[in-house]
């Protein structure tokens, strides 16, 4: 559609260019009017189209948005698992003494969800490296 709109553009001016040299005043008057007229519908048309043009930026910027911080939930619940595993652990450990077993399972435990983690926040980084726009924004508040 904007493509139209240039080249409708285009074309009247070349119109305009051609109406100037008629001969008789009152056809080339006309001529200059009409021509003129069919500008400003133009124009007033390019109006109308600027803010739907970002609109759909503004939507596809959100989608994509909504898509990385999905991508990152999903990596992030299975860590989320892990730490409240490791946090068992460590309680259990306190509050039943301190076998050897229970021990190595909690040390386990915290280096697993560690690990996790740090997976997630290299997804993370490199994600906002990728990112543009609203997409960014959003990693930048994790």
């Amino acid at each position: 559609l904007q493509k139209a709109m240039g080249e409708a553009r285009i074309f009247l001016n070349a119109k305009q260019a051609s109406a100037r040299r008629f001969e008789s005043e009152t056809v080339k008057a006309k001529a200059v009017k009409e021509l003129g007229q069919l500008q400003a519908q133009l124009q007033e048309a390019q109006q109308k189209l600027n803010p739907l043009k970002n609109v759909r930026q503004d939507f596809v910027q959100r989608t994509a948005a909504q898509k990385v911080m999905q991508e990152v939930l999903e990596k992030l619940s299975p860590a989320e698992v892990d730490v409240d595993r490791a946090e068992e652990a460590t309680v259990l450990l306190k509050s039943e003494g301190n076998s050897k077993e229970m021990m190595q399972q909690a040390q386990q435990a915290v280096i697993k969800a560690g690990d996790h983690l740090n997976t997630v926040l290299r997804f993370i980084e490199a994600k906002k490296k990728t990112a543009v726009g609203l997409a960014k924004e959003e990693l930048n508040k994790l």
